[in-house]
């Protein structure tokens, strides 16, 4: 069932723009929403340009996958920031743990972040229960790092929803 895996070292969880972590929180739920609903979800991109919000799903083998996502978000012209959501695992000391994982990054900024919210599979890989938090993983490569910063939008996309500040793995 999983298709990346992240490696985590202990670190201090790093500030994360508030949209930024709506946004994050925004893709896992929806993931999360669709495996409680018995199906898989491709990994999937969600790109915010303005106060619009562009989504694509993307397939292939894992390196296809990443460079896709990659592509979708740097061919949004004035994109500000994203979230590349996708089913993995997160390497812990109890050993690898299944988890919902989406980076995201804002443009401009050196590094993205990884978040993750585990879950537990039975036997047959269907999903038995989510954790409680999404938890922070590491940084990553960020798509839009040599992206200017676009202007913020004058009203606030109500599209993105609040949510809690992830938790450190």
């Amino acid at each position: 069932m999983s298709e990346n895996a992240v490696e985590t070292e202990e670190m201090e969880v790093p500030e994360i723009n508030d949209e930024l972590e709506s946004l994050l929180i925004q893709v896992i739920e929806e993931a999360q929403g669709k495996m409680e609903q018995g199906e898989v979800f491709p990994p999937f991109t969600a790109t915010v340009m303005g106060d619009k919000l562009f989504t694509e799903t993307h397939g292939g083998t894992i390196d296809e996958c990443f460079e896709s996502a990659r592509d979708a978000v740097l061919n949004v012209a004035g994109a500000r920031m994203y979230a590349f959501c996708y089913d993995g695992y997160i390497d812990t000391d109890e050993g690898d743990k299944d988890a919902i994982i989406a980076e995201g990054g804002m443009a401009g900024d050196e590094q993205a972040v990884v978040v993750g919210m585990m879950y537990d599979a039975d036997e047959n890989g269907a999903v038995a229960g989510f954790s409680d938090e999404i938890v922070y993983i590491a940084e990553s490569e960020n798509f839009l790092a040599d992206v200017a910063p676009a202007t913020q939008p004058a009203a606030e996309d109500e599209s993105l929803e609040e949510g809690d500040a992830p938790q450190e793995a």
